[in-house]
This record gives structure tokens, sequence and C-alpha cells, in this order.
């Protein structure tokens, strides 16, 4: 976690895919490989904690039905989680929420999974591309579940272990290529792609003047403009990752001052306007991917100043309202999807225990399924609160440790879970983070103090926080002279590297405002707001490499200032 001395992180987290605490779904989690052989050890310990930090190789120095016998024995005293045969079948003699007696030292058999493979130390024959796959997807799922880096730090070699009286694997171990085929295990684009886009609905979607961008339930992206008399207009992609069509309107010529979008838990887009009178009204495709069905009002029909959308862990819809006299409300799906139940299909709108004088809200979805609002109050002052159990009623707002100040907030998640809010005050960026995921006390506190961003530049108008497909965060940076500026993490929850201007956006100057999104393939794509009104584009040339030139958007939208 990070340090308030430095705002790193104590142990870097190399991981390729998003993670987030022990136990549960992480944002790229590998299949569980079958197991083809459940036989029993009586040689464990009941796990009091699912904290599980390393993965153990072992060498046999046997079979593999004669280690699944020998941990069976009552008189040997050892036993593993798993065993992996040279064919590739898999053995299973400790459940994982249970502690092996495998690796000598009792520390590291309490946060560790260990795994035996058949054959010896002096054979290099032993490991077969089909016992080394098996154990690969194996690796790969334990530490997809349980959150362990995947690196030689964290899968070891029973060798390592301190203290050690074993020289297993041995020196035939091909540990290179074993890594590689953990990083590799369990590969599905497709659905990595939909995760990296679940992942992506922690962040709330803040209601915007100008124009709003979201990602199709098979990828391509649609964006959607506020445009002449405030007609919402629309363009999207031809297919994933590829070039944009020409523009329309919405079915309907909806009119509007601002606009939210966002994802329903089956994959159909909805987007939501806040009217010309103040009514918020909403508008859904028909099917994923598909046409638009009308424009309906909020049940309710609710007034706003603006809007939030976030979305729950049981992938309910909840929107967000501050009212024209500054409470905030809220209202949400009675089921996921916006399905008919008996109450119908959305809430009536609520007040938010005990808000008064708010400006602007930012939602995210904690590490443990809660979500947890984040206010700018009418003195600038910051204030939060949270569901108290997911998917469940709010407590009361508080304001954020260190009493930050802003004029505008964006909230957004971690690979590892933990919630990070950023702060644009008088053009200066602040940030501060949880200590833990879900807000989990660390000697005490919840929350690191707010502090500048280390080489964040000043004259800041508009900040845009986005993640990459790695995990790691990325925030652009509009500043006064319209010129924009990005700097990211070093790895997924580490601190920030430097600044520098994003190759390109120069051709759509003078900017005035941004957004972005990230495509099918993990590539991030910027959208400017010119000077003139037109709208600009670019993108990067591959997964987190450098950008393209901005080039205007077909059709020439023009999105109200």
């Amino acid at each position: 976690m990070k340090t308030e001395a430095t705002g790193r992180i104590g142990t870097a987290v190399l991981v390729a895919v998003l993670t987030v605490a022990a136990g549960r779904p992480t944002l790229a989690q590998a299949p569980r490989p079958q197991v083809d052989d459940w036989v029993p050890s009586p040689h464990y310990t009941p796990r009091s904690s699912r904290a599980i930090r390393y993965v153990v190789i072992h060498t046999v120095q046997g079979s593999y039905r004669g280690a699944l016998s020998w941990f069976q024995n009552r008189r040997s005293r050892v036993s593993a989680h798993f065993v992996v045969a040279g064919d590739g079948r898999l053995g299973q003699s400790v459940a994982e929420n249970d502690i092996a007696w495998h690796a000598g030292n009792s520390t590291y058999n309490a946060l560790s999974i260990g795994i035996e493979h058949e054959g010896f130390v002096s054979d290099p024959g032993s490991y077969t591309e089909a016992m080394l796959r098996k154990s690969a997807a194996l690796t790969r799922y334990l530490c997809d579940v349980y959150g362990v880096p995947i690196d030689r730090g964290h899968i070891v070699g029973h060798v390592e272990i301190p203290g050690a009286t074993h020289t297993d694997p041995g020196p035939h171990f091909p540990w290179d290529h074993y890594m590689r085929l953990v990083q590799e295990a369990g590969r599905d684009p497709d659905r990595e792609r939909r995760q990296r886009a679940d992942f992506l609905t922690r962040f709330s979607n803040v209601s915007r003047r100008s124009m709003t961008v979201a990602q199709n339930d098979d990828g391509h992206m649609d964006i959607f403009y506020v445009g002449q008399n405030q007609v919402i207009l629309h363009q999207w992609q031809r297919g994933p990752n590829q070039h944009w069509g020409e523009i329309e309107p919405m079915p309907g010529n909806p009119r509007a001052q601002e606009i939210v979008a966002g994802r329903n838990a089956d994959g159909r887009l909805e987007i939501f306007y806040l009217g010309l009178s103040g009514i918020v009204y909403h508008q859904w495709q028909t099917g994923a991917n598909q046409h638009w069905g009308p424009v309906m009002p909020m049940d309710g029909s609710p007034r706003a100043r603006s809007i939030a959308l976030a979305r729950n862990s049981d992938g309910r819809l909840e929107l967000f309202y501050v009212t024209p006299a500054g409470a905030v409300q809220h209202q949400w799906q009675w089921a996921p999807s916006g399905a008919l139940t008996s109450r119908g299909y959305w809430s009536y709108p609520v007040p938010m225990p005990g808000t008064h004088a708010v400006e602007r809200v930012a939602v995210a979805l904690n590490a443990d399924g809660r979500l947890e609002a984040f206010y700018v109050s009418s003195n600038r002052a910051i204030l939060h609160q949270w569901q108290l159990a997911p998917n469940q009623d709010w407590g009361k707002p508080r304001p954020m440790d260190g009493s930050p100040l802003a004029d505008s907030i964006a909230a957004v998640a971690n690979a590892d879970g933990r919630l990070e809010v950023f702060y644009l005050l008088g053009g200066a960026i602040r940030h501060q983070w949880q200590l833990a995921p879900a807000g989990a006390p660390v000697n005490g506190r919840y929350w690191s103090d707010p502090q500048p961003i280390r080489y964040a530049p000043g004259a800041v108008r508009r900040m845009l926080p986005l993640a990459n497909p790695d995990g790691r965060l990325e925030i652009f940076y509009l500043r006064a002279d319209a010129s924009v500026y990005h700097q990211w993490q070093d790895a997924p929850n580490a601190d920030w590297g430097g600044v520098t201007p994003v190759r390109g956006a120069g051709h759509a100057a003078p900017i005035k405002d941004l957004i972005g999104s990230q495509n099918a393939d993990g590539r991030l794509e910027l959208f400017y707001l010119s000077g003139d009104r037109s709208v600009w584009h670019n993108w990067q040339e591959a997964v987190n490499a450098d950008w393209a030139p901005a080039q205007k958007m077909p059709g020439d939208p023009r999105p109200l200032e």
C-alpha cells in the first residue's frame, strides 16, 4: 500500500491484469483447472485468514500416485494442496482455504499454496509440456483469485523458502518458460475485454454539457453530443477498434442540457438526459449493440442540476442527482438491467441521508462491492458517504480525512481495489487514496492525507483519469493555455511518473474540453472539443504506446460548449 511519506506502494505489484483483494473476482480471472483426483490428506491446519501471498513450486522426487498416497499416510506429517502429473493430470489433497504442510516453514505455509510436480530434481525430462501448462494454468488461477503478484518474488521454489532444507524444484525446472505460461494461461481476449469494461463501471459517469462516450457490449464505442438547439446526436465506431461512422440524431430528437451514459448488466447502453426544464429522461438500447428505444422520463420525474451514474456490485444502475436546492437524491433499478419487478423498473427518487449544499457528486465502487459517493459542497469542502453493505442503504456523509477543498473531483478505483480521489482547486491537482481496499483501517486510519501529485502541472482547467488495460491509472490535464498533458502510474497501484504533452493533441488546439475511453483492445482514445466547436480525436497506436496525431471526427459534430 502507499506510504504517507512517499505515496508509493510498499511492494510493487507486477501483474499484467487488474486484481482486487483476495477471494473476490479479478478483472481477468483465469478459469479454475479441473481437479481429476481428490485424495484428502489429514495433514493440514484450518486457515484463519484468506491472505495468500505465495505459490510454492515443488518436485515430488517420485510419482504422482505415490505423492497422493504419501500425503494420505498418517505417519508422513506432510502434504501439499495440489500434485501435477507428467501427463497433466491434476490431484488435490488439501483445500485452498486450509494450510498444507509443505514448505517446512510455518509462516510460509500459512501464506502460501503448494503445488507438487511428478518427477525428480535430477531429471530434466520430468517437466513435460503437459505438466507445465496444467501447473501454470493452476498458478494463474490462484494468483488471480488471491491477488498474488505474477513474479518470481511470489511464485517461488521450495528451495527459496527461508530455512529450506530441500533443493526442489531443482536446477532443471524451466522457470522462464513456466512464468511465460503463467502470464498466458487462461487468456480469452473477449472475456478480458468485457471484464475491463466492467471494471470501468467502478468509476461513476458524471453528466457533461457537451459530450460523453461509452463502450458497447461488443467493444465498439458510441459517442453522444449535445448539438445545435441542444438536440442529442450520436455516432459510433463501425466495429470494435475501427473508424467512426456518420452522425445521427438520437431517436425521438431528445433535447438536453447535460448527458451521461452507462452500460447495463446485460450489455445494453443507457443514456440519461438532464432536460431543458431540469427533468431527467432516459433512453436505452433495445438489445446489446442494437437500436435505441423511445425517450422516457425517469420514474418520479426528478429535477436536477447535475447527474452522476454508477453501477452497483449486483449490476443495478443507480442515479444520483444534485437537486436545485443542493440536496442529493438517488434512485435505482429494482433489478439488474432494469428488468420488470412487482415494484416496477426503477425506484422513485429518495434523498441521500444528510446531504445539503452540494454542488457536484462523483461515485465509485469499493473493492468489497459498496458504492461510495463524494461531494463538493458549496464551501468547496469534500464529503463522502457509503453504502453500509453492498447494494444496501447508505450511512451519513462525513468530511474527508485532511479536510480537502476542491472545485471539482474525480473518483476512480486502483487495480487493487483501493479508491483514489482527485481534486482540482484553483488550477492545482491534489489526490488522496484509501490505505487499504474497501477503506479497511491501517493503524487506525482509512485514507491518506490529501497531497499534490508529484510532477503534476499547474493551471489545470480539466482533469480526466482513465485506466490502462494493465491496471495503471493515467490522468490527462487540460491546461489554461489549452494544451493537454498526461502522466501515469509507474506500475499498477504505484506512484506517478513525470508529465509529458499528449503527442498530436495540438492539432485540435485550442482545446476547450476533453473526454476519453478505452477501445476494445485496451488502447485509450481521447476526444477534444476545439475552440470552433469541432470535435477531434486521437488514440494510442498500440496498448500503452504513444499517440497518433489528432484528427477531426467524421461528420463535423458541433457540440455546445
